[in-house]
């Protein structure tokens, strides 16, 4: 029988005490038992020991190692230790940014670099030098709403990913620098892995950096901080390896899990998130909220002073000593700021990057602006999702960095916007004719701004916000008309449906990192809202225009697009979960081919006979007709 036993540490975070032990009946994600689990104890250190008795009793008696008998426990323990024991959270009373019913919500779409920081600033009047928020960068990967309010205070709420997400991208890390040296890699082929071998951690902002170049490792020449404590853990994963590699001789396909059992390497792993805690506890101006596993969950502010308030924002998410490898930014998830203002209409804008998909970055938006650099090649694809989920309407698409198109040609602003016609055109024509209509309506030269110089003057910033906010007047008016009705032969809905899951069979993404699921439905909606909803035989009357078509298709994209959503999520996904997760952990070049084969056992006939309804009470409940 395998032993257990807690050990108790004073919290890095925050004062209190915590412990540290190997939980008996839980798995980590690869199934492996008995995984090291950090709980938070209590604050004062002469409950301790007691409360540490508690829990080794709880550890070495096998009868209250299920869930079942967490009862019997709460009876007899104390309830810290319980909750410890069982995972049972305590939910905190957390302050919030509360977010106004009555804001006129902007969603900005576009890619990294490509002004949306600057709308950001322009619209709220921060200004770029003197008041650093936001910060973006390439590397930054996490949500972000700004909210105007009527209050006086400052407030942002500031979330980090969980523990156990941090841990497992650690583990990935070390796996990844361990297999480069056992495979014959020197220190710093080892140090360079380590560093940079996985985008998601970004492990030189949050521990430091090692010399672009191996000499460092045969002179140590350097003196930083944080380039000393790289070379440790670079000693400490050769150890590990070196040892599985004495004890196999070569390296096996287990290496992995042979690194991970090692005592060394969790310990190891433990040091890492106590020193990203150390990191944490320096931001002193926000008060912190705290998980079961003593790990920050947010940080929360709220100030009248605007300096003070774009200071410690600053501070928090800046870049700056990535260096010495103190930085946050790499764990924030997402961040809700409000700032006050004297306009009689609050804004919210909301910037999503965190694997939202586009869909879900949009739908809730009363306008959406889309921010292209101007010297680059138009990416058509989003512009024609977007149309297709019924946002034309609400669509802006605005052109930065115009100063960049340089020559002759280019040197007034309408040679530059005639330039941008024409690429738009370019784009467009490549597209089948049904698509090519649809985008020709929304991507005229009138709907393109074009944008120079970005926070280069605060004449520069009014500019941009006057933009923002002519368009949002223009799109916030509603036309009301006569009803018009579109008509359809059902007859010719059954052989688009079927053409555009053939279609789907043969253009699913080979990336089993892709969010599919809305992939697969954004890829079917599309198809059946250029295929089927924007060709109808008829209209209910001829007296109308060319918007008002344009207004009923869309109202019809967007029910459309809901209803094949939760349709492909039912018949697909969830009916045989199981199944799904199976080949979603498909590895490697296996993947496309159990995608493919779990798609085409589950689009059936049957599939298509219930997509056909779907698509028919869309279309009905924005006064289609469909004729038989």
């Amino acid at each position: 029988m395998k032993f257990f036993r807690a050990k108790a540490f004073p919290s890095v975070s925050r004062k209190g005490w915590c412990v540290l032990f190997q939980h008996p009946f839980q798995t980590d994600k690869n199934g492996q038992k008995y995984p090291i689990v950090k709980r938070y104890l209590c604050d004062e250190q002469e409950e301790v020991d007691v409360l540490v008795e508690e829990l080794n009793e709880l550890l070495r008696i096998e009868e209250y190692w299920t869930s079942t008998v967490k009862g019997r426990a709460k009876a007899r323990y104390d309830q810290r230790v319980v909750n410890a024991f069982y995972d049972e959270v305590d939910e905190p009373d957390t302050p919030t940014v509360n977010k106004s019913p009555d804001a006129y919500q902007i969603s900005l779409i576009g890619e990294a670099q490509s002004g949306k920081t600057s709308i950001v600033r322009a619209v709220f009047g921060i200004h770029p030098a003197r008041e650093k928020f936001p910060i973006r960068f390439r590397k930054a990967n996490y949500d972000a709403v700004y909210e105007m309010t009527h209050s006086a205070a400052y407030e942002a709420r500031v979330s980090f990913q969980p523990r156990q997400e941090v841990y497992e991208n650690l583990e990935k890390s070390l796996i990844e620098s361990a297999l480069v040296y056992a495979n014959g890699g020197t220190d710093y082929d080892l140090a360079f892995a380590l560093v940079h071998g996985n985008p998601e951690l970004h492990f030189e902002a949050l521990f430091g950096e090692v010399p672009y170049g191996p000499r460092y490792f045969t002179e140590q020449a350097s003196t930083a901080k944080s380039t000393k404590r790289v070379f440790q853990y670079v000693e400490s994963i050769k150890s590990i390896a070196s040892a599985i590699l004495e004890e196999s001789k070569e390296v096996t396909e287990d290496f992995e899990q042979l690194f991970l059992q090692k005592a060394e390497c969790r310990q190891l792993i433990e040091t890492l998130l106590t020193c990203i805690e150390r990191s944490f506890k320096e931001k002193c101006d926000f008060t912190w909220s705290y998980g079961i596993d003593d790990w920050p969950q947010f940080a929360f502010i709220s100030t009248e002073s605007r300096a003070h308030y774009f200071t410690a924002l600053h501070r928090l998410t800046t870049e700056a000593e990535k260096a010495d490898g103190a930085s946050c930014y790499p764990l924030i998830t997402s961040i809700h700021a409000t700032i006050p203002s004297v306009k009689e209409q609050l804004i919210v804008i909301q910037d999503s990057r965190r694997g939202t998909s586009l869909y879900d970055q949009v739908k809730e938006a009363d306008h959406i602006i889309y921010t292209h650099d101007a010297s680059r090649e138009i990416k058509i694809d989003t512009l024609k999702h977007l149309i297709a989920y019924g946002y034309g309407n609400k669509l802006q698409l605005l052109f930065t960095h115009a100063e960049r198109l340089q020559g002759e040609r280019y040197a007034e602003e309408r040679a530059k916007k005639h330039r941008l016609s024409a690429a738009i055109q370019r784009c467009i024509q490549r597209e089948e004719q049904v698509v090519a209509t649809q985008l020709s309506y929304y991507l005229t030269a009138a709907d393109v701004d074009l944008v120079s110089n970005l926070n280069r003057s605060d004449e520069d910033d009014h500019k941009l916000s006057e933009m923002v906010y002519v368009n949002q007047a223009r799109t916030a008016q509603t036309q009301v008309g006569a009803e018009l009705n579109p008509i359809y032969l059902s007859i010719l809905a059954p052989p688009i449906i079927t053409q555009a899951i053939n279609h789907l069979h043969s253009s699913l993404p080979d990336d089993s990192d892709k969010t599919f699921h809305e992939e697969l439905t954004s890829q079917l909606a599309t198809a059946l809202y250029y295929g089927f909803v924007t060709q109808p035989s008829g209209w209910s009357t001829s007296y109308h225009s060319a918007t008002d078509r344009q207004r009923t298709f869309q109202a019809v994209a967007t029910s459309l697009f809901s209803a094949v959503q939760a349709y492909v999520s039912d018949e697909v996904t969830s009916k045989d979960m199981k199944e799904w997760i199976a080949v979603q952990r498909t590895k490697g070049e296996e993947w496309g081919y159990y995608v493919k084969r779990f798609l085409q056992t589950k689009m059936n006939k049957e599939f298509e006979r219930g997509l056909y309804y779907v698509v028919k009470h869309a279309v009905e409940s924005h006064g289609g007709i469909f004729i038989h």
